[in-house]
């Protein structure tokens, strides 16, 4: 067993110098012996050389040559822009753009990925389009930061405490301002706690679900997408780097959630290294004058003094998912610092010495189960050691190819549904036709899709699902097909030039409905959305 150790003084510089009788390695509780000691010191990454006054700027050589006993290096640099603001994105973009410029070495391949499916690049060398594709990136907040409504505002953090953690303090302060929107004095006799059928009680907790309810089916479809990129990351031949940016996300009650996506990364090798694009973020507890106007009456006291104490939780509590994938991962978590090109010098740059600490696990028993490590400097220490936490022993057999679970995929399914969200795994175009039924005809690129070999056919199975949505967001109508498809070299050959098309029908009540439609292939669990609106006359 080997392991990666990186040593960091107080101000994050790499220690050198040390040898094996400075570290331990502790396994499950039980200290291993350390068998086998290496020190790794990182490419040196090329400076390019000014050119001279008025001469051509030269096109980017190739990369140097690397060295063959070393693995490649992949990097998948990951923005949420369904949780990021524009504001935010835009400063990680141009420290972004700085790093792939200055901060990668030879050999070093990079993918960038989005929350969204939007604009992506598959892996690559090629620094112009790098620059090209993280220029182009946009926030796609779904969720304003104010929330659904504008008097009373119920904050998504706020309707997370209302409806997950069932917070009185909070349902207390969103009430009294439903009444001061209307202009009304709450009566005196009021209780917050129990079941209470008082109308504006229920009209706020009401509120909070809607607003939990979006705010959770986005920050599950975010873990999904991080998901799928530690997955396509952990299939190439090489170490496995991940740079999360986000402004952060409201993950709780989906702890399981985010321990699969540890798991999954664990298994593959996959570190996430997180970054907060808030940088050093002070929030004031007054609202924008804009929010403030809608009150008919001024904030009442409670609503105020809940503005006031509530704003470090809210951002501990969307921070915690970040920090949950970089500490479960072995990774590292940069906050609360503007210096958005340290962040990702420190997250993105491979590290100037790595340690690497080999010990035998004999005794370990083959039945899969996961071991923590830990690594530590012999003697006190103040030094930051970053090293994986743990690892999987092996299983007592060779286990298959594994595939999501069917419940894994109907539950991506069935957030896609309820979800506004247009995700872009693969393409796909929607056509519609409206008479006393809707007939929508799905159009796949077939050339984009993954394939399994099966007896000269390519194998794949695709899930339409077309649903009608009333104006209050219910499921009015749908609609599921399935598609099991077997291809011979001709027929791909024919799908390639027109793509395979696929027709569902759903039929409705005459009037005016929103068509979600989602396609989902099996092989990697990605999935396709579109969103649109129809009328059946």
């Amino acid at each position: 067993m080997d392991v990666g150790v990186v040593v960091r003084d107080a101000h994050g510089h790499v220690v050198p110098g040390l040898q094996r009788e400075d570290f331990q390695v502790v396994d499950d509780g039980k200290e291993r012996a350390i068998t086998s000691f290496a020190v790794d010191t990182a490419r040196a990454r090329p400076r390019p050389a000014a050119p001279e006054k008025g001469t051509a700027q030269p096109e980017p050589s190739a990369p140097a040559p690397t060295n063959p006993q070393r693995p490649p290096r992949f990097v998948v640099l990951f923005f949420d822009d369904a949780d990021t603001n524009t504001g935010d994105l835009t400063h990680a973009q141009i420290a972004a753009r700085r790093f792939v410029k200055e901060g990668l070495t030879p050999g070093d391949r990079v993918a960038i990925m989005t929350s969204s499916s939007a604009h992506t690049l598959d892996f690559t060398s090629d620094t112009a389009k790098m620059v090209d594709t993280i220029g182009r990136l946009k926030a796609h907040l779904r969720v304003p930061e104010s929330g659904l409504a504008s008097c009373p505002r119920v904050t998504p953090y706020q309707a997370y405490l209302i409806s997950v953690k069932m917070d009185g303090v909070a349902l207390k302060a969103a009430v009294d301002e439903a009444y001061a929107c209307a202009e009304l004095d709450p009566p005196p006799t009021l209780q917050y706690k129990g079941v209470q059928m008082n109308p504006m009680i229920q009209n706020v907790k009401g509120q909070a679900d809607q607003t939990w309810d979006r705010v959770r089916v986005i920050s599950e479809s975010t873990l999904d997408a991080v998901d799928f990129g530690v997955e396509y990351l952990g299939k190439m031949p090489g170490t496995h780097l991940m740079v999360l940016v986000s402004s952060g996300f409201l993950a709780g009650a989906m702890e399981r959630h985010q321990d699969r996506v540890v798991d999954h990364a664990l298994r593959a090798g996959v570190v996430i290294n997180s970054l907060d694009a808030k940088g050093l973020y002070s929030e004031a507890p007054a609202r924008p004058p804009s929010e403030q106007v809608m009150l008919a009456t001024k904030m009442p006291i409670s609503t105020f003094v809940f503005d006031n104490i509530s704003v470090n939780g809210r951002l501990d509590e969307i921070a915690l998912p970040m920090a949950t994938l970089a500490a479960g991962t072995g990774g590292l978590f940069f906050r609360n610092n503007n210096d958005l090109d340290l962040a990702f010098r420190e997250l993105g740059i491979e590290p100037e010495i790595t340690y690497h600490l080999g010990f035998s696990p004999g005794d370990v028993a083959a039945d899969g189960k996961y071991h923590k490590l830990k690594v530590r400097l012999a003697g006190a220490s103040s030094l930051t050691i970053q090293a994986r936490p743990g690892y999987f022993a092996p299983d007592r057999a060779p286990a298959p190819d594994k595939k999501a679970p069917a419940d894994d995929g109907r539950a991506k399914i069935d957030r896609a549904l309820r979800s506004e969200e247009i995700v872009t795994g693969f393409p796909a175009s929607v056509s519609v036709k409206t008479a006393t039924a809707v007939t929508v005809t799905a159009n796949v690129d077939v050339t984009q899709l993954r394939f399994l070999q099966q007896e000269g056919r390519r194998v794949q199975r695709l899930t339409f699902v077309t649903a009608l949505l009333d104006a209050q967001g219910n499921v009015a109508a749908a609609k599921e097909g399935t598609m099991e498809l077997a291809l011979t070299d001709a027929t791909f050959a024919r799908m390639a030039l027109s793509g395979l098309n696929a027709n569902l029908s759903v039929e409705a009540p005459p009037g005016t409905y929103r068509l979600r439609e989602v396609i989902q292939e099996a092989l990697d669990g990605r999935i396709t959305t579109s969103l649109q609106t129809v009328r059946i006359p």
